[in-house]
């Protein structure tokens, strides 16, 4: 986006294993009350794109404008558009000028064999969404949202799951980016600096390889 996060990076895997950052970390998220300006961070104009590895032999690409700025919308124009999946997505989060207290998503998409009436009848479940980060915080949790807002529809809840942040940069990523560079443009580096330094964007974490840890890597 053109705003000042400028890129953001996230990286996902089944039962909510996720890493992620944003390209500026400098700057200070303004609010709005109890809501972070995130359209501000993000920026009006943009565009997402999402590669899904589905087990095929090449991976799936998507692409879409920014829409507002609005991660909710934009996402949920991008599954619209790019994947023919109408959907609806609800992203907030109540912040009493300190922390953070409550945030999270609804993410709602009609599947094959859905019948009209239960669309209509969801969508009148979600005009009542009006401050979503609010709800989220009075409720303190999903269950509780779910019960009061889509208690007249038959729910089955498939599995739950802890989302936890977790790096895979110490699974020799590190060694992997040295070898890329190519043992003539390492050489050159440990000449001129005495070491290598790897830095992961996604947890901070930094890797140093000495001289010999170069050498060991290319012979």
């Amino acid at each position: 986006g053109d705003g000042p996060f400028r890129r953001a990076v996230i990286a996902a895997r089944e039962r909510g294993v996720v890493k992620g950052y944003i390209e500026n970390t400098r700057m200070t998220l303004p609010n709005k009350g109890t809501k972070l300006d995130i359209e501000g961070a993000v920026g009006a104009k943009g565009r997402i794109s999402v590669i899904k590895d589905l087990g095929l032999k090449e991976p799936y690409t998507g692409n879409s404008e920014l829409v507002k700025g609005d991660i909710a919308s934009d996402f949920a124009v991008y599954f619209t558009l790019s994947e023919q999946k109408p959907s609806a997505i609800m992203i907030g989060e109540y912040y009493d000028g300190i922390s953070i207290l409550a945030c999270g998503g609804l993410f709602v998409q009609r599947l094959a064999g859905c019948d009209d009436f239960l669309i209509t009848a969801v969508q009148d479940a979600l005009e009542a969404f009006t401050d979503f980060g609010r709800i989220l915080y009075e409720h303190k949790d999903a269950d509780a949202v779910i019960k009061k807002y889509f208690g007249g529809f038959y729910i089955k809840k498939i599995a739950e799951y802890e989302p936890r942040f977790a790096c895979s940069c110490g699974d020799g990523r590190a060694e992997d980016i040295i070898r890329l560079i190519g043992k003539k443009e390492a050489g050159e580096i440990i000449e001129e600096i005495g070491k290598i330094e790897v830095r992961c964007d996604f947890c901070g974490k930094k890797h140093e390889y000495s001289k010999e840890d170069v050498y060991k890597l290319f012979n």
